[in-house]
């Protein structure tokens, strides 16, 4: 499978990736924590199953497009080992995104322990 990638700089950029999302999304953050009471986010990084969105928050000031995607309850958000990242969308949006798949709390269901990272599930089940 062969994906695009785009940075996100801009409001527009961002509104215009966030209006193509129809039924789902894999949302991952990247933030600090070092001496922060909350996280600092750092890359919001987003897969509509067809381009991958790099979005640089630190130019961003127009959030509403993705704040509204998150709180879409007709848009499945995918996320992996989700706790941290709902902290992030709490603190910077106010809302915790629903409905949400936690894949480490999937792979938990299917005997994998719970703290199992997401390469480790890849590795796990490629077949390639």
């Amino acid at each position: 499978m062969s994906s695009t990638y785009r940075i996100i700089k801009t409001d527009e950029e961002l509104t215009n990736y966030c209006s193509g999302i129809k039924d789902r999304i894999a949302i991952d953050t990247e933030f600090i924590r070092i001496r922060t009471f909350y996280p600092k986010l750092g890359l919001i990084q987003l897969f509509d199953g067809e381009s991958i969105a790099l979005v640089d928050p630190l130019t961003i000031t127009v959030w509403d497009p993705f704040v509204a995607l998150l709180a879409d309850h007709h848009i499945q958000k995918y996320l992996h080992a989700c706790s941290e990242d709902i902290d992030v969308f709490q603190h910077y949006f106010d809302l915790i995104p629903t409905p949400i798949i936690d894949s480490q709390i999937l792979a938990s269901f299917l005997d994998n322990p719970l703290s199992t990272g997401y390469a480790t599930l890849v590795k796990k089940i490629s077949w390639c």
